[in-house]
């Protein structure tokens, strides 16, 4: 304890002392003047006294309100806190419906993803700054992330469908060139059957509700697998969808859009038909 510390208490001590001391003779006189009926004395000496314990006493009052001002600032940060959480869950949810809005925009002919991308980043530090776990804000773009994928998953399915198309011709060209009575009943019913089977694989692939949507490997497994295509074929159309899924996944594991992501959708919206000149490369011209 430093010396002014210790002249301080002592201070204190001293005057403590004093008054209690000066306290107890005045009690002491009150009384007696009291029992010699002289009233106008007792009075005095009396307000005397109770002076005195005033200011012996002082120390604790002013610690008795010390604590109630931290109680209730303590209730005050509490209150705080729960409206600040309340903020929290509310922004959560709000962000959710924002994100979701954004990723919706890109079907309605909307903003550039330039924009979008502004818009996606600003929400994103909106809710950092709120002070919301990097986990909850992740979790909040998802909405939007899905239709990145959607996206992205668009040129894939556009190529398979172009080469379930080329599978598709001949075979119509056969049924339709084939003359009553040169091929039998059977023959006929299994040509249309394959022309069906292939018909009902061309459209494009809905994602909306499937729960692989973050795992766009398994979108490209589930989408060649029952296609009656060659090995080869099925091998090139991976290709190109892992290429696309690597993106995709990167997106998802980061919850941003990185120059490459941004690069790639801004490409696919320039021209949605880029994705002819990757496949003349796997498949040539045909």
């Amino acid at each position: 304890m430093s010396n002014a510390g210790r002249d301080n208490r002592q201070k204190y001590q001293v005057e403590k002392i004093v008054l209690a001391f000066g306290g107890i003779t005045s009690f002491t006189l009150t009384l007696w003047l009291a029992l010699a009926d002289r009233s106008a004395a007792a009075t005095v000496t009396g307000s005397m006294t109770a002076v005195m314990l005033l200011f012996y006493f002082l120390p604790f009052f002013d610690s008795v309100e010390a604590f109630g001002l931290k109680a209730q600032l303590k209730a005050r940060i509490g209150e705080a806190d729960d409206l600040l959480g309340q903020l929290r869950a509310s922004a959560l949810v709000w962000s959710k419906i924002n994100y979701a809005e954004i990723g919706w925009n890109s079907r309605m002919s909307g903003a550039p993803w330039d924009i979008r991308k502004v818009w996606f980043d600003e929400l994103s530090d909106n809710l950092a700054n709120l002070g919301l776990s990097q986990r909850a804000i992740n979790e909040a773009k998802q909405p939007f992330l899905e239709f990145v994928t959607l996206d992205l998953y668009a040129p894939f399915d556009q190529m398979v469908g172009r080469r379930l198309n080329l599978q598709l011709k001949p075979l119509r060209d056969q049924l339709n060139a084939t003359a009553v009575g040169q091929m039998s009943d059977s023959m006929v019913s299994k040509l249309r059957e394959d022309i069906e089977q292939i018909t009902k694989q061309i459209p494009a692939h809905s994602l909306v509700g499937n729960p692989n949507i973050r795992d766009f490997r398994r979108l490209v497994d589930e989408r060649l697998q029952p296609l009656p295509l060659s090995e080869e074929e099925k091998g090139k159309l991976r290709s190109f969808g892992l290429k696309m899924a690597l993106l995709s996944d990167v997106a998802h594991a980061t919850g941003s859009l990185g120059e490459e992501v941004t690069a790639e959708l801004r490409r696919i919206e320039n021209n949605p038909h880029a994705w002819q000149s990757e496949y003349e490369e796997l498949f040539g011209t045909a």
